[in-house]
């Protein structure tokens, strides 16, 4: 799940979270019952302190998505290639993982988004046009010096050109 977010936030434009996603919350399927509509399933009325049991419970999965996709929004707006406006540039590594480029608008900056799409991990040996840099992935704050990057499943990196 985290994975569809983080390239969601990587993607070029503004982007839009769900309430669900942000909380993780599971569907409300309650309310597809009473309504009869499908739609209900992601109509769910909250109200404040279920909200905050939800995000505030240690361990859980919505505490752990919501603090997750906090600490994502707080680094894509630090950095300028993610401005609604900057370029990107959709890369083909194969169908196990997806990749863009994000380049600022005065082209000083660039960052790679790669996700693996799959359950399983990945070794992604980067191409000649990238392995010549030095990259920092913005998510796990760490260099990344070899040119075969080892992927968790579904795990993205935010690489910044040094």
């Amino acid at each position: 799940f985290l994975c569809s977010q983080t390239i969601l936030l990587g993607l070029r434009g503004i982007p839009a979270l769900y309430i669900q996603s942000l909380l993780a919350s599971s569907n409300h399927l309650a309310g597809v019952e009473k309504s009869g509509r499908l739609r209900s399933i992601n109509r769910k009325q909250w109200d404040l302190a279920e909200i905050e049991n939800l995000i505030e419970s240690p361990g859980t999965p919505n505490e752990i998505v919501f603090n997750e996709l906090k600490r994502l929004l707080a680094i894509r707006q630090q950095q300028q290639v993610f401005h609604p406006d900057a370029e990107q540039t959709i890369i083909d590594f194969g169908s196990n993982f997806f990749a863009f480029t994000r380049v600022n608008r005065n082209h000083s900056q660039q960052v790679v988004s790669i996700s693996n799409l799959t359950d399983q991990p990945q070794v992604l040996p980067l191409p000649d046009s990238l392995s010549d840099d030095q990259w920092f992935d913005l998510i796990r704050e760490v260099d990344v010096a070899d040119i075969r990057i080892a992927f968790q499943p579904y795990q993205t990196m935010w690489l910044r050109k040094m």
